[in-house]
C-alpha cells in the first residue's frame, strides 16, 4: 500500500515556496544541459483540496509547508544552486477530471518535477501519463507495476519500494515463515489486485509449495462482509491474505467475531491507517508488506532524523505509524532534486534524468539509494522491501517504526 493511497493523513500540499535569496540564471559551466533560468526552481504536486477528500489534503498542507519545505529551507537558505524552490500545489478535488485539469495546468506551467499526485488510484495513471508524455520528472513514493519499465517511464523515479519488490519480501516471508496455505480477500480494485498478482508471481519463484486455497471478494468499501470471512475461516488457511484499499474496520470486526484471532493476517500497508486501532486482538498477528521499517527496536536515528519525525508527528496529530515514511515521501523528493539539479547546473529534465540515472549509494536522511537506467526504484538495505510487524514495539520513539519480521512463528508470540 502506497502512502499516496493508505496514508491519507499526509501526502500532498498547498501552495507554498521555500524561501531563498533571489535566483539569477545559472551558468551551466561545464555542464551540457541548459542553465536554470532566472527565478525559482517550479516543482508541482496535486491533492483534493476541496470535495469529500479535502481533509487529507489539508492534513498534508500542514505536513508539506509546516515541516518538510520549512525544514529544507532551514538547512538551504539557498534552495538549489542559488535559487529558491517554489512549490506550485493544485486542487485535483480527488476526481479523474480534476486530476487531468491540475496535471494540464502543471505542464502549462513548465514545473521542473513533480513531487506528489492525486489520491485517486483512476487519476493517478493518467496523471503519470500526461507528465510522462511532457518529460516531466515524477519523484514520488507510488509504486505500480507500470512505473517499475524504464523505458515506459523514463522520468518517473520511486522514494520507496514497488509492488513487484513487496510481492517478492512476503513470498520469502511466507517460505521462511513455514506457511503453506493463504486464503484471499480483495476488493478487485487496481492499486490491490496488482499486489496481489504481484505476490503470487512471488510466490511461484520463491515460495511454490505456498498455496492459495480460497479467494474471496468484496466491494470497495464494503461494511458487510461476514459471508466471506466465514469462507476465509472455512478454508482452515494458515495465512489470511487482505488485499483490499480501505474499510479495514468491518473487516476485523468481523474477523474477531468469528473467532480468527489466532490466525496470521498479511495485509495492504494502508491498514495502518485505516481502521489500525479497530484490529484488536488480531493485531498481535497481523504483518504488512512495507519498506523503511527497522532491524530491531534498538536502532538509534541521528538527532536530525528524531528531529523531522518528531515535527512530522506533531503535525499530523501523532496520527500515523512509521514517521520514517513521511521523511521518504514528504523530504526526499526535494533532496533528490537538489542532487540532481546541482549535479548538471541544470533543471531541464534530461539533466534530472542524467544524474538521478548515476546515483549511486547516496544517502538522504540516513535512507540510502542506487540508481541506474534500469532500475528506479532503489531504496536499499534494511529500509528496503520487507515484511513487517504491525504490532508495537515499535523503534525510533516518536517516530513509531514497525519492525521487519524474520520468523512468523517467533514473532507472533514474542
Amino acid at each position: 500500500m502506497r502512502k499516496q493511497l493508505g496514508v491519507l493523513a499526509a501526502a500532498a500540499v498547498s501552495a507554498g515556496m521555500l524561501v531563498g535569496v533571489a535566483g539569477g540564471s545559472t551558468v551551466a559551466g561545464a555542464s551540457s544541459y541548459p542553465p536554470i533560468p532566472a527565478g525559482p526552481i517550479v516543482v508541482g504536486a496535486t491533492t483534493p483540496l476541496s470535495g469529500p477528500t479535502a481533509s487529507y489534503g489539508q492534513s498534508t498542507e500542514e505536513s508539506f509547508n509546516g515541516v518538510s519545505l520549512k525544514q529544507f529551507d532551514a538547512e538551504y537558505p539557498n534552495g538549489i544552486d542559488g535559487h529558491p524552490v517554489h512549490l506550485v500545489f493544485l486542487d485535483d478535488q480527488g476526481t479523474v477530471t480534476g486530476a487531468v485539469q491540475a496535471t494540464d495546468q502543471l505542464v502549462a506551467d513548465h514545473v521542473a518535477a513533480v513531487v506528489t499526485l492525486s489520491y485517486n488510484p483512476e487519476a493517478t495513471l493518467q496523471q503519470a501519463e500526461i507528465l510522462n508524455h511532457a518529460h516531466i520528472p515524477i519523484i514520488s513514493d507510488l509504486g505500480y507495476n507500470q512505473f517499475v519499465n524504464t523505458k515506459a517511464y523514463p522520468y518517473f523515479w520511486g522514494v520507496g519500494a514497488n509492488d513487484v519488490q513487496e510481492g517478492v519480501a512476503a513470498a520469502k516471508w511466507m517460505k521462511s515463515s513455514g506457511i503453506k496455505t493463504v486464503a484471499v480477500l480483495d476488493d478487485g480494485l487496481e492499486g490491490s489486485t496488482q499486489l496481489l498478482s504481484d505476490v503470487q508471481a512471488g510466490m511461484k519463484k520463491y515460495a511454490p509449495n505456498v498455496k492459495i486455497v480460497t479467494t474471496q471478494q468484496i466491494s470497495p468499501a464494503a461494511s458487510e462482509v461476514s459471508a466471506q470471512i466465514t469462507a476465509l475461516k472455512g478454508s482452515n488457511a494458515q495465512l489470511v491474505f487482505i488485499d483490499t484499499a480501505e474499510a479495514y474496520g468491518p473487516i476485523w470486526q468481523a474477523m474477531q467475531t468469528a473467532g480468527m484471532t489466532n490466525v496470521k493476517i498479511l495485509t495492504q500497508a494502508g491498514a495502518w491507517y485505516d481502521s489500525f486501532s479497530a484490529m484488536g486482538p488480531l493485531e498481535a498477528n497481523a504483518y504488512a508488506p512495507f519498506y523503511t521499517c527497522a532491524p530491531n527496536t534498538d536502532v538509534v536515528y541521528p538527532a536530525t532524523v528524531q528531529d523531522l519525525m518528531s515535527q512530522y508527528s506533531a503535525a499530523t496529530y501523532a496520527y500515523s505509524t512509521n514517521y520514517r515514511i513521511y521523511l521518504t515521501a514528504d523530504t526526499i523528493p526535494f533532496l533528490f532534486l537538489r542532487y540532481a539539479i546541482q549535479k548538471e547546473h541544470s533543471d531541464s529534465p534530461a539533466a534530472i534524468k542524467a544524474a538521478m540515472n548515476s546515483m549511486t549509494n547516496q544517502s538522504f536522511d540516513t535512507v540510502k539509494y542506487t540508481f541506474t537506467p534500469t532500475n528506479h526504484f532503489g531504496i536499499q538495505g534494511t529500509d528496503a522491501a520487507a515484511v513487517c510487524k504491525m504490532a508495537p514495539p515499535y523503534a525510533g520513539g516518536v517516530g513509531k517504526i514497525p519492525i521487519i519480521s524474520t520468523d512468523a512463528n517467533s514473532d507472533a508470540n514474542s
